[in-house]
């Protein structure tokens, strides 16, 4: 795999398994349903919080999402995936407890893949 589509795994600590995220442009990137499993949040809530984000922080979907093309049960469908930003913004709007854990594990990533 080209390292502009790194495939990483985050590893949960509740003991569910890990959560699969890409490299790219420069950034880590998850779907909203990863996003839900690593905030231990309710999906619908992800996605009110993308939502009011890009209302009030002036945060550019343009740059914070991708569309990518997945097969899922032998069927193709287009899942929106987010930057490091966007997946940031949403753990500081939740108060997440496992936002700390997560951006030190992303960080290093990032600085070894770059």
């Amino acid at each position: 795999m080209a390292v502009q589509d790194k495939e990483l795994y985050y590893p949960l600590e509740n003991g569910e398994r890990a959560i699969a995220l890409f490299y790219e442009d420069h950034s880590i990137w998850l779907s909203t349903e990863d996003i839900a499993r690593l905030y231990e949040t309710p999906l619908h809530l992800i996605i009110r919080h993308i939502k009011m984000i890009y209302m009030t922080d002036k945060m550019s979907d343009f740059l914070t999402v991708k569309q990518r093309r997945t097969n899922i049960d032998g069927r193709e469908r287009l899942i929106s995936y987010y930057n490091l930003q966007m997946i940031v913004a949403i753990g500081n709007q939740l108060k997440a407890p496992q936002l700390p854990a997560f951006y030190k594990w992303a960080l290093t990533k990032l600085n070894n893949t770059m």
